[in-house]
C-alpha cells in the first residue's frame, strides 16, 4: 500500500497488519512473523515458508450514526481488498458482518475480491441503533450462549467458522460503546436487560469504578474467547462516548511508535493503563501477547494518519 493513499478506515486498521516487512515476508527464511512476539509460533502456519494464514472478520457498526463512517469504511475495503490480492503473500478469507440491532452475516467466507466489494457497496446505516460489539464477537467465534446470527437465504449452508490454525483478525468499526446484548442468552445473567428501556441497556455511569457483575462479565467473557482463540483485535471507537475506553481498550494510553509486531511497546502499553482499563478487551489481549490496537475513529482523516502504520 502507498503512502499516498486516501485514509480510510479500513486501510487505517490494517495497514501495519498487512505490511510485508511486519508479516515478515522476507524471502526463504520466513522469519520475524507473528510469532515473534512470544518465545513460539502460535500457528504452525507462522513457522514454515509459506503465506500466514488470517481470517479477517469486518465487524461494522449498521446504525444511524455511523452512516457517513460507513462510506468510508466501503472505499477503504475496496482497496484494501484489492492490494492484498496483488501482494499475495497472506493466504487470506473475507467475511462481513453487520451490528447494530440484531447481528446479521452479509457474505460467507470468501477471498473473491469483487464478491466481498460487491456486499460492501450494499451496506446501509438503517440498522437498529442497539450496538452490541462485544457480543457480535462472541458470536462469531460460535461461543455465545445463543450464536444464531441472522443471514439471507443464499448463505444457508456455508460454515461461517473460523478454520483451525488460521489467525481469526477482529477488525471493529463503531462509534459507540457495547450495549447490553441483543440475545438474552448471552446476557450475564440471562435476560439482565429485557425489555431493553432506555439506560437499562447501557453500561451503568458508575461501572467501572464500582462493581457491576453483569458488564465485567460480559468483557471478561469477550476476552477470554478471544484469547482462548489467539486472535487479534483492531478498532476504530469513539473513546469518550460511553464506556467505550473501559469496553475496547484506552486510546488515550497508547504509546508513541507503536507497532502491531513490536512487543516493547506492547508492554508498554500495557504497564502504562490506567487501573480502570485494565480488563478492558485491548489491555487484556495485550496482557496474553496477542495483537490488539484501538484508534479515535475521528482522527482517520488527519494527515499522515496511514504512514503511521507503516
Amino acid at each position: 500500500m502507498k503512502a499516498g493513499l486516501v485514509v480510510l478506515v479500513l486501510v487505517a486498521c490494517l495497514a501495519t497488519a498487512l505490511g510485508q516487512a511486519d508479516l515478515g515476508f522476507d524471502g526463504p527464511q520466513c522469519t520475524n512473523t507473528l510469532g515473534a512476539l512470544g518465545s513460539s509460533c502460535r500457528f504452525s502456519s507462522e513457522c514454515q515458508c509459506g503465506r500466514l494464514e488470517v481470517d479477517f472478520i469486518f465487524l461494522f457498526d449498521a446504525s444511524g450514526s455511523m452512516c457517513d463512517n460507513l462510506q468510508a469504511v466501503k472505499g477503504g475495503l475496496k482497496k484494501f481488498a484489492d492490494a492484498l490480492e496483488a501482494a499475495q503473500t497472506v493466504d487470506y478469507r473475507f467475511a462481513l458482518l453487520r451490528f447494530g440491532g440484531t447481528p446479521r452475516w452479509l457474505t460467507s467466507w470468501t477471498t473473491n475480491v469483487t464478491y466481498i466489494s460487491t456486499a460492501v457497496d450494499g451496506v446501509t446505516c438503517n440498522a437498529g441503533g442497539r450496538e452490541t460489539g462485544l457480543e457480535t464477537m462472541r458470536m462469531a467465534h460460535q461461543l455465545a450462549g445463543d450464536n444464531s446470527i441472522s443471514r439471507p437465504s443464499s448463505l444457508n449452508g456455508f460454515d461461517m467458522s473460523f478454520r483451525p490454525g488460521a489467525l481469526p483478525y477482529h477488525i471493529l468499526c463503531t462509534d459507540e460503546d457495547s450495549d447490553c446484548p441483543i440475545k438474552s442468552a448471552n446476557q450475564f445473567p440471562v435476560s439482565q436487560c429485557d425489555p431493553c428501556n432506555g439506560d437499562q441497556c447501557e453500561p451503568p455511569n458508575s461501572w467501572p469504578s464500582s462493581a457491576s457483575n453483569f458488564w465485567n462479565r460480559e468483557l471478561a467473557n469477550t476476552f477470554n474467547i478471544l484469547i482462548g482463540a489467539q486472535a487479534a483485535f483492531a478498532g476504530w471507537v469513539s473513546p469518550n462516548v460511553g464506556k467505550t475506553k473501559f469496553q475496547y481498550g484506552p486510546v488515550a494510553q497508547q504509546v508513541g511508535n507503536f507497532t502491531f509486531f513490536n512487543r516493547t511497546e506492547t508492554i508498554r502499553l500495557a504497564t502504562a493503563a490506567d487501573a480502570l482499563f485494565a480488563n478492558s478487551l485491548q489491555i487484556a489481549m495485550l496482557r496474553a501477547n496477542l495483537t490488539a490496537r484501538v484508534y479515535d475513529i475521528t482522527t482517520i482523516n488527519n494527515p499522515g494518519a496511514v504512514e503511521g502504520f507503516f
